[in-house]
């Protein structure tokens, strides 16, 4: 029997290529358990393949491949489509904390400014006290 390529599901949903790959497990399965000849197995595949199964058939697969091609295409869209997912995840979570960084320097700045400001009037008032004071001795 011909080696099929097995891609263990993960917890990222990868949506219509797990379907799709899980189908395709699910035949290979059935067709050595009914011990279809294997040179029969990639038009048993189509046959009874779901219409996507069968639409990324006539796709990606050249008709003069054998059976195990469409596993190998499946399994590495599959993996494709995990990496990408995966990616969009760690994009977005640095996105989320490039956001809070700059939302927290923003209130730091305005903290800073309020402070600054607060010390820059006792200063003007320290200097008025001191005008008043000299003015009111001389």
């Amino acid at each position: 029997m011909g080696a099929t390529l097995k891609s263990e599901l993960t917890r990222v949903d990868c949506g219509q290529e797990s379907k799709i790959l899980s189908e395709y497990e699910r035949i290979i399965y059935e067709l050595r358990m009914d011990e279809i000849e294997e040179s029969l197995w990639k038009r048993e595949i189509y046959k009874r393949g779901t219409e996507e199964l069968k639409i990324f058939i006539v796709r990606n697969i050249p008709v003069e491949a054998d059976y195990a091609e469409i596993g190998w295409r499946l399994n590495e869209n599959f993996e494709r489509r995990r990496m990408e997912m995966m990616q969009e995840e760690e994009r977005s979570r640095l996105d989320s904390m490039i956001i809070e960084s700059v939302k927290r320097a923003i209130e730091v700045e305005r903290e800073n400014k309020i402070v600054l400001q607060e010390r820059m009037d006792q200063n003007v008032l320290s200097v008025v006290g001191w005008a008043i004071l000299a003015d009111t001795a001389a």
